[in-house]
């Protein structure tokens, strides 16, 4: 896998909104300023967590820019890490990424393809891989998210993510 770019959906998770009255909570990987503006409402959930459903995207505090932060808002013990997937030159193909967003009602300009993150040891060496298998869907415009379960087997649910893919080389 090459070394994934945010696409322009993705980027626009970032974007400045409109005041709110921002919060603070407190997360495992420090304090998270919370826009009530910026909150991406999951409507099913995220299988595992099906019971939280608002979430805030955000920077890893001391990461790589390339990974990112799903941090329930309702919930500051459950945080993912994430890897944005550039939309029509990643490694999902885009007529799958198409049909999923019309199966979803999402428009593919404003949607931003996402996966979750998985590090684990073996025999000592850090292995990370992302779910491509289910892949969260967020249309930046309605700020709504799915996860989208793909049932072809060419998506792994543990697809490998090579040393520079983490360290953007």
């Amino acid at each position: 896998m090459t070394q994934p770019v945010a696409t322009k959906a993705a980027e626009n998770l970032h974007a400045p909104t409109a005041a709110g009255a921002p919060e603070i909570i407190q997360t495992r990987f420090g304090d998270l300023t919370v826009d009530p503006d910026k909150i991406i409402t999951f409507d099913r959930g995220i299988y595992g967590f099906e019971h939280q459903r608002r979430f805030l995207l955000s920077q890893v505090p001391g990461w790589p820019g390339f990974f990112n932060l799903l941090q329930a808002v309702d919930d500051p013990g459950l945080s993912l890490i994430v890897l944005p997937l550039e939309a029509g030159d990643g490694p999902i193909e885009p007529s799958d990424f198409k049909q999923a967003c019309q199966t979803l009602g999402y428009d593919p300009v404003t949607t931003a393809t996402i996966a979750i993150v998985t590090m684990r040891e073996d025999r000592g060496d850090q292995v990370f891989t992302v779910n491509l298998k289910a892949p969260l869907l967020i249309d930046s415009q309605r700020r709504a998210g799915r996860q989208h379960v793909f049932a072809s087997d060419k998506y792994p649910l543990r697809h490998p993510l090579e040393a520079h893919d983490r360290n953007g080389d």
